[in-house]
């Protein structure tokens, strides 16, 4: 059975800068600037919303630096920017930092965005049918059988974690079921489970809310309550290369303080007020999903990472087959740099 379909995979490279009224042709990044960072975000997603909102209000212009945004298909590919040298800091999963020094690739963790290690499994309504009405994780899997089960991509959070669930009850993931990639739509989503495409998907919020609402699917798992210590863990992260560390610390610093602002800003006016930019950049998402996904999100009011916290993900993600070994507590202090 092959591992992968693809169904539709798109890639859009989006160029924002923090005076979003200037058209892009307009705007120029001296990226040997220390006041300058180029930094890749991985997707048009609401776990980066306290990013969005720091660089909707200016905040990072307020500190004096000059951020240009480039938008990536997912997190995995905004890291590859970094590697590559097209981006000097980098927007994505904390378990893409330890992965990346498992390669012996320089790159450390400065800035936490949101805690919650979230993914979460639905199935289609028509799948669900099969089975009792609040099914347990077993009964879920067990109905999963050389079903369709969709994530956004190999190597992603959703396709490690939805293996490791199948790996730990004995089952081979690519023998079990049928694994398709699927573009991060909504839209898509629900048009596939409903012409029953495929029978479920692997995803975060806000697009599991507007899943359900639409009546489209249920969730039978989360790692937020069915994989503790998931709620307690940083998720989305700050990376950049050890020399930007070196050579642009003071952007880093001003960056790290937008976004703890940002976060700030967030938890103080709640969803009413972030409501315009919640639509600028999700319009086609159901209001009411993305209020009750803003609910959700818990934003650190201090960006700054802590070992404690950072073995205590490691150690989480290793066991959940995201990363291929346990990361030593020496490796750990080597993977974060505290940026005051």
């Amino acid at each position: 059975m092959r591992t992968f379909q693809l169904i539709r995979v798109f890639f859009v490279a989006l160029v924002i800068s923090t005076s979003v009224t200037m058209p892009a042709s307009a705007q120029s990044t001296d990226a040997n600037s220390k006041n300058s960072l180029r930094v890749a975000v991985g997707g048009i997603s609401m776990l980066y919303l306290n990013y969005f909102w720091a660089l909707e209000n200016g905040y990072f212009k307020d500190e004096g630096i000059n951020v240009t945004s480039i938008i990536a298909k997912n997190g995995p590919t905004a890291s590859q920017a970094v590697v590559s040298g097209e981006a000097d800091v980098g927007i994505d999963g904390l378990s893409r930092v330890f992965i990346l020094r498992a390669k012996d690739i320089d790159v450390v963790a400065f800035a936490v965005f949101n805690v919650g290690y979230e993914q979460t499994l639905v199935l289609s309504s028509e799948l669900m049918k099969s089975l009792p009405p609040n099914p347990s994780v077993d009964e879920a899997i067990k109905a999963m059988r050389g079903k369709i089960i969709a994530v956004s991509g190999p190597g992603t959070a959703q396709d490690l974690i939805l293996r490791y669930l199948l790996r730990s009850r004995g089952l081979n993931p690519d023998q079990y079921l049928h694994l398709v990639s699927v573009a991060v739509s909504p839209a898509l989503y629900i048009e596939s489970m409903r012409n029953k495409a495929i029978d479920g998907l692997m995803t975060t919020e806000p697009i599991i809310s507007q899943i359900v609402e639409s009546g489209a699917g249920k969730v039978v798992f989360t790692t937020l309550r069915d994989m503790p210590p998931a709620a307690q863990l940083p998720q989305i992260v700050a990376l950049a290369p050890g020399p930007v560390v070196a050579s642009k610390k003071e952007a880093l610093a001003a960056f790290s303080r937008a976004i703890a602002r940002a976060s700030a800003a967030l938890k103080a006016a709640g969803y009413e007020a972030a409501k315009p930019i919640l639509k600028k950049y999700w319009p086609t998402l159901d209001e009411e999903a993305i209020r009750a996904a803003f609910k959700q999100f818990n934003w650190p009011l201090s960006p700054s990472l802590d070992k404690a916290s950072m073995q205590m993900s490691a150690d989480w993600q290793a066991k959940a087959g995201i990363l291929e070994k346990r990361v030593s507590p020496a490796e750990v202090d080597k993977s974060f740099v505290v940026i005051p």
